[in-house]
């Protein structure tokens, strides 16, 4: 159902920016610089992302409890409630899809097609349009927010850059990851085993993640003023 789902979602995005781009194509002015990927610093990021996307998540279980305790309903639905794989060989499947294809593709559309013409308008503007069209192009509140706040670091790596391969990259260790985390828990729950060593080791990469975010933000690598704007 979630392949299904996800042909659905990315298919009609990337043919209406292909015609786009095929028409505007000589009026967009895409920036002629050179690639600069650090790959060095792609764990590092991939580790800073994960940690403010957790971050990200835990406030958005907040504004949820709140819309609870306030309305009765919170209004954010488990999206995954339904998607999760319930075999082996349908986590390899969505580790293929989820884990590789789909970070290709979103990077592809909203750190390529989108965020390169943008940077006309200023590295910040074309930064914070894409996070936010990603976040709304997962379709619901549940994902909005972290969504969002993975586009922005996903936007400032490109463009320091001046590629979408890094982005990529940090992509793919994200959701990889994530479904890898989930595999472990899920695994944990049917032979009936303790998850507390998981959720030890999870708070710790969470924790290191934040220290790194602090020491990448000293070092300069979030500034994006490449043009001064």
């Amino acid at each position: 159902m979630w392949l299904i789902n996800d042909i659905i979602v990315y298919t009609p995005p990337i043919v209406i920016l292909a015609i786009l781009g095929a028409v505007f194509k000589k009026h967009i002015k895409r920036p002629n610089l050179p690639d600069k990927t650090d790959w060095l610093t792609i764990v590092p990021l991939f580790m800073s992302m994960y940690s403010l996307v957790t971050l990200a998540s835990i406030v958005n279980h907040a504004i949820a409890e709140f819309f609870t305790s306030v309305f009765g309903t919170n209004g954010l639905n488990d999206v995954f409630s339904d998607v999760m794989p319930k075999s082996q060989s349908q986590w390899v499947i969505m580790l293929f899809f989820v884990g590789i294809i789909a970070p290709i593709a979103e990077e592809f559309i909203f750190r390529h097609m989108l965020l390169k013409p943008l940077r006309q308008l200023g590295e910040r503007k074309a930064i914070i349009i894409t996070a936010v069209l990603f976040g709304a192009f997962h379709g619901n509140l549940t994902q909005f927010l972290y969504a969002a706040v993975a586009g922005v670091i996903l936007g400032i790596v490109a463009v320091r850059a001046n590629s979408v391969k890094p982005a990529i990259a940090i992509h793919i260790l994200n959701n990889s990851f994530d479904i890898g985390k989930s595999y472990l828990f899920e695994l944990s729950e049917q032979v009936s085993a303790s998850s507390d060593d998981l959720e030890t080791m999870l708070m710790l990469f969470l924790l290191s993640g934040l220290l790194i975010t602090i020491v990448l933000a000293v070092k300069g690598h979030f500034k994006i003023d490449l043009h001064g704007n």
